[in-house]
């Protein structure tokens, strides 16, 4: 899952509920808001990384929260390029690493799913996202639940997938 986190008001709870789908129907799921073991980040709050980050109070210093940044991209994107499919939230807020991961998968050829409650705001994050005009009903939605209807119709075998977009699928 893509989407932006410090400027969301609600980074876990979307991917929160989106794990909770995909993981009852088999998905192995890529989530930064729990983060590996491993990961330098692990604990680190999101906001308190962006406090330090832009030189405001904060439980760490700015060298602590460039290094907590760079660990999280760089987990970020090995995620992406380890993924078969990406679900990307984006809603009218800043973000930036979203954009590193859709760029990931359209250059790697991976389907990406593209929720903007909002509506589009961009063409470009829609061109990464489609190929075709006929690919727009499937794979960007404006509401939450169109998504997750259409991700269980193709659980479920209703929806026929295209083979050359969906080669990856391991």
């Amino acid at each position: 899952m893509a989407g932006p986190v410090e400027h969301s008001g609600d980074a876990r709870s979307w991917r929160e509920e989106l794990a909770e789908f995909l993981t009852a129907l088999d998905v192995k799921v890529y989530d930064p808001m729990k983060p590996p073991e491993w990961a330098l980040f692990k604990g680190a709050s999101p906001g308190d990384v962006y406090k330090a980050y832009i030189g405001q109070k904060s439980s760490m210093t700015r060298k602590e929260a460039f290094a907590i940044q760079e660990n999280v991209r760089e987990v970020c994107k090995r995620w992406a390029y380890a993924c078969d499919w990406l679900i990307c939230y984006l809603p009218k807020v800043f973000t930036s690493g979203t954009f590193d991961e859709l760029g990931i998968c359209e250059r790697t050829g991976k389907p990406i799913f593209l929720w903007t409650p909002d509506q589009i705001s961009t063409t470009w994050s829609a061109n990464q996202v489609c190929k075709t005009e006929e690919e727009i009903d499937e794979y960007i939605f404006l509401e939450k639940q169109a998504l997750l209807d259409h991700i269980k119709a193709i659980d479920d075998g209703k929806v026929p997938l295209d083979p050359l977009k969906w080669i990856f699928l391991s």
